[in-house]
């Protein structure tokens, strides 16, 4: 008597013995391999309204990532510039240049050879200020 070996479950890792399938992990798994693999315990919750999503689901299939894979590469190759600092910078040196302005029209009150004096150091002030903000212009 023969039997038709195409209706029995093959033993295979990926079946038990009743025939059920089991999830089999490969070595290489979510670009994570064997024991260098991070366990992944943390989750971030992402709202998308439905154009984000379509366009993160078109920029995955084009990279051939999934779009956690994709997320987790942006994540990693994106650099955040803190630009505060620049910013005080700036102000700082606006502030300063309000001010000068503000002394070189008060000079007209001071005698001659005072005003002359207090115009000569605001203008060597705000040249070096100029200079400064020539200087950082270059440098960025």
């Amino acid at each position: 008597m023969q039997t038709d070996h195409s209706t029995i479950p093959s033993m295979t890792p990926e079946t038990t013995a009743s025939g059920s399938r089991k999830q089999v992990l490969p070595d290489r798994y979510n670009g994570r391999v064997g024991k260098s693999a991070t366990k992944r315990t943390k989750a971030v919750l992402l709202w998308l309204s439905a154009e984000e999503h379509a366009a993160l689901a078109v920029k995955a299939k084009s990279a051939g990532l999934s779009m956690n894979d994709l997320l987790r590469q942006s994540i990693r190759q994106s650099r955040i510039y803190n630009h505060r600092g620049e910013e005080r910078w700036y102000a700082v040196l606006l502030s300063l240049r309000a001010h000068l302005g503000t002394l070189a029209e008060k000079a007209g009150g001071f005698g001659p050879a005072n005003a002359v004096v207090l115009l000569a150091y605001v203008a060597a002030i705000a040249r070096h200020l100029d200079g400064l903000v020539q200087q950082e212009r270059k440098c960025s």
